[in-house]
């Protein structure tokens, strides 16, 4: 199965590198040998699953579950020895700088692959992209798909690998559950819990690494939808405040207000007068 999202439209000002692409392949079994020309990023798991890669720059072999990538230029066979399932999602060439900034000068010196053991929320993310494969590409949609994409290539290949250290995987981590879960109540001490660190280490590092308090990332990232949301004029605003995780459309006004100057009806009124 294959989504093309390149002519979906995103939001202005988005900040994530748009998919062009992603797809989904069940209990794969055939050998794939390709020259890449863009950038592919695969999540590979499966019960019994081995599988070995060959590039220009040696081979590797996996028998549990790894975060992979093919930058241009690679030649690649991916080989399976045992039947595996893969989530590929998509980049144009013309992304690497922005998407893998810092790249050594010599390819063979990049890591081509990290495994689930050592990626926060592999499994997560992968699920995540399941459900909103099974929904209408809208560009709320694909929105999320990019941000996913984003939050998995930063946690898995933004950095080399020898220098990540401890509190940056925390960091990483911290963030992608907060891009999974931002529409949820979400307890900073559960989350914390979920990466083996207590509530004050997690502020700490917070702190530390983001100018942006957690609480108004997860505004942001609901304002951003509200916007979106506010342009389907069959959505009621409380049903928008119910999606966005508001507890009533008064709260979600309020909230609105705060963030844009105006309320939620003002704005739909400004920007959807055609709509």
């Amino acid at each position: 199965m294959n989504w093309v999202l390149s002519e979906i439209r995103r939001p202005l000002f988005f900040p994530c590198v748009p998919l062009t692409r992603f797809g989904r392949e069940y209990k794969k079994q055939h050998t794939i040998h390709r020259r890449f020309d863009h950038i592919a990023l695969s999540l590979i798991w499966g019960e019994k699953m081995k599988v070995r890669l060959e590039n220009q720059y040696g081979s590797e072999e996996f028998s549990e579950p790894v975060c992979v990538i093919a930058l241009p230029g690679d030649n690649r066979k991916m080989i399976p020895l045992s039947p595996f399932e893969e989530l590929f999602l998509v980049y144009e060439s013309s992304f690497l700088p922005q998407l893998l900034p810092g790249l050594p000068e010599k390819p063979a010196d990049f890591g081509r692959s990290i495994l689930a053991k050592d990626l926060p929320l592999f499994f997560q993310l992968r699920d995540s992209f399941e459900i909103l494969s099974n929904l209408e590409l809208t560009a709320a949609v694909v929105s999320q798909l990019d941000l996913l994409a984003s939050a998995l290539l930063m946690a898995a290949f933004r950095q080399p690998r020898t220098q990540i250290s401890r509190e940056e995987k925390l960091m990483a981590g911290f963030r992608n559950y907060i891009y999974l879960h931002y529409r949820e109540p979400i307890s900073w001490e559960a989350m914390a819990m979920e990466y083996g660190v207590g509530i004050q280490t997690f502020r700490k590092i917070w702190q530390k690494r983001s100018a942006l308090p957690p609480h108004r990332l997860v505004m942001t990232l609901r304002n951003r939808d509200a916007c979106d949301l506010l342009g389907d004029l069959s959505l009621s605003i409380q049903e928008i405040a119910g999606m966005l995780g508001y507890p009533d459309s008064c709260y979600f006004s309020r909230i609105f207000r705060k963030m844009n100057g105006i309320s939620p009806t003002e704005y739909r009124r400004r920007n959807c007068r055609n709509g």
